[in-house]
Parts: structure tokens; sequence; C-alpha cells
């Protein structure tokens, strides 16, 4: 481990809650550990002692800094102010790369970098401008301008797609293109034998108490009647709400990721009808694909995912013929089959553990480098 090049990652996200941001940085952490000694700063006032033992993060690794809103509006203002109180942490921290997340947090990121002569590495994970634009015009032509300013001024970007990659290759020079990658050595199908049974069990993974997530919870709610009556859901992750039928089992945030699992490897395919697309791969999409599950998903779904191929390893319908495609579909056992042959091995190509960690250390160590 060369202990002169300390990087400072910065968790914008409570690292100890599960969702897309937190889960990537979890992932992140532990490889760039290998080689590099660490500060993990995130907005949490507790920790989890088992996850940063998982991590092989030790206490003095790890800086709480503030905490996240569970109102959504409220935090994207504390998002911004949290950027006073992170310009405190890093320029107090011994850091030769900031390593970062977070659009928001532009501010700490720029001004650490320029005043403490720091190295800055960006993490893509989406196009904020183009999320937007599917609502807000004007707000979305904020994030461009905030985006095309992180484009320019860091010392490095990884991006996550291939949209994003698009958008950035214009502006740095030092882009490097590494998705969202999933152990597969963890991530496989411990138990599920298919087709054995007249019966379908299907899940749908949350939290549903988020701007994404929540339209997936609202079309199940309005469409399990229409669904075959062989067919079983279940639903993985927190929500603010349940939904009441003797065909759907509320399952909750599962504690441990050998529970999630053993969960997928119960199921017969996951569906995940987004309504709003995020331009960066989905955890929920790849894991599943890693336990050879077929994903029924929505053209939004599959933005940002760069190597799905629609009919070959995931199944992509508009959301008025999804209830009919999965009714007609998830029975016809000899037509699943190559799908799940076919996303097992897409995720072993493309997004395994395996093949991105080289990819961040040699980027790390290019910046590094770079005069």
């Amino acid at each position: 481990m060369n202990k002169a090049n300390r990087i400072a990652i910065v968790v914008p996200v409570n690292l100890f809650e599960t969702n897309g941001s937190a889960i990537r940085a979890r992932r992140i952490i532990p490889v760039i550990r290998t080689k590099y000694p660490v500060l993990v700063i995130t907005r949490s006032n507790y920790e989890d002692s088992g996850l940063l033992d998982k991590m092989n993060i030790r206490r003095e690794e790890l800086k709480l800094n503030g905490q996240c809103s569970k109102n959504p509006y409220l935090d994207l203002f504390l998002d911004f102010l949290w950027n006073f109180s992170l310009i405190r942490t890093l320029m107090k921290s011994r850091t030769s790369i900031i390593y970062g997340q977070g659009l928001n947090q532009l501010p700490a990121y720029f001004i650490v970098s320029r005043l403490c002569k720091r190295k800055f590495v960006y993490e893509a994970h989406s196009l904020s401008h183009k999320e937007q634009a599917q609502t807000s015009r004007i707000f979305a032509l904020f994030l461009y301008l905030m985006e095309f300013v992180i484009g320019k001024t860091a010392h490095g970007v990884i991006a996550l797609s291939g949209e994003a990659h698009i958008f950035y290759q214009k502006l740095n020079r030092n882009l490097f293109y590494i998705p969202v990658f999933v152990d597969t050595c963890l991530y496989f199908n411990r138990q599920k034998t298919f087709g054995k049974t007249m019966f379908r069990q299907v899940g749908l993974i949350g939290p549903f108490n988020t701007k994404f997530n929540r339209y997936q919870f609202e079309f199940l709610r309005s469409n399990i009647e229409k669904f075959d009556k062989r067919i079983t859901f279940h639903l993985i992750g927190k929500s603010d709400t349940l939904l009441n039928s003797d065909r759907i089992e509320n399952l909750g945030y599962l504690k441990t990721e050998q529970d999630y699992i053993a969960t997928l490897s119960k199921l017969d395919a996951i569906i995940v009808p987004l309504k709003i697309g995020t331009f960066g791969p989905k955890n929920k999409i790849l894991e599943a694909m890693a336990c050879s599950l077929p994903v029924f998903t929505t053209p939004n779904g599959i933005l940002g995912l760069d190597f799905a191929e629609p009919d070959e390893n995931i199944l992509v319908f508009k959301e008025n013929e999804l209830v009919d495609k999965i009714n007609m579909l998830l029975f016809d056992e000899s037509f699943l089959k190559e799908i799940r042959q076919k996303a097992r091995k897409t995720v072993e190509r493309f997004y395994s553990k395996s093949i991105c960690e080289e990819k961040i250390l040699n980027m790390l160590e290019g910046v590094l480098n770079d005069a």
C-alpha cells in the first residue's frame, strides 16, 4: 500500500443506507484500499461496524460528516449546504486525491482542489441534466452548466455509462469508462431450479420511497389483478406503505447481502417498470442478471445499461405491453433459458468486479502521475 498517496473518498449520501450511490461506494472503497490508504467521508450520524468490517475500513479511516434528511426537497437544500462542512473536512485532511461523486458537491471539490493543490477525480453516475430535462428544462440547463464545469476542471472523470462517456469526452482528457460492477463470485443463483412448478415468483426491488422507484410500487398496485393468477410478487426494500394482497409478500429491507442474494435466488424473474430514466446503469438489474434472472423492464430501464440487448439478455417492452408480455413469456421456459444464460454471461464479460477493479487502480495511478 502506497502510504504517501492517501485518497479522500466522498460519499454525499449515507454510506450505511441502501441506495445506488451508497452501493457503488461500498464496492469502490475496498478496491481502492487494496493499494492506497483512504479517508471515507459520508453524510451520516451513525456507523455500521459490520459494514465497515466487510469493507475492511478502520474507524479512524471514516469521517461522519452531517446527515441526510428523509425529505427529498429538504435534503437537496442540505446537500448544497454540506459543501461548507465538506470544505473544512477536506482542507484539514492530508490527501493526494479527492475521489468524489455528487454533482451538488462541485463547490467543495473545486475550491479544495484549487486552494490545496489536490487532484480531483469525479465519478459521473449519470447525466443529471438529461434526467432533469424530463421534468424541467430550466433546471436542466443549470445542471448542464455544472456538469460542464466539473468536466473541464476535474483531473479525471469516471463515466459509469456510455451516455456519460460521450458527454465528458469532449471536456476532459483523462476520461475513463468504468461501469457499475458486481462481484460475480458472490452474485450467482444459489438454488433455483427454474420452471419446475406451475407457479412463478417475481421480484420488485426498491427502496420504494424514492423519486425514481416510487412508480414501480404504483405500477404493481394498479396492475396486480391483470397478472396471471399463478404469479406472486415479492417486494424487496423499504416502503412508506404496504400493498395488501394475498399475492404480494412485502419483504422490506433485507439486512445482509447474503439474505438479498438468497432471496434473488428464489425468484423466477424481476420487473423494473421505470417511468423516469436515470441515464446510469442500475445495480438491481445487474445483480439480478448475475443471478441468472430474466429482467422485464420498460425502455427507460436500460438507459445507461450499455450492453443490454432486448430479447437477448433482457426483456424490454412499453409500459402498456408489460403485463401481457410477462403473462405470456414467464411460463415459456425454453425461451427464458437462453435469456438467463446470456444475462449471466453479459455481467461476467462487462460488469464483473475482476475486470473493473484493475481499471480503477490504473486510473488512480495515472492521475497521480499526471503532471
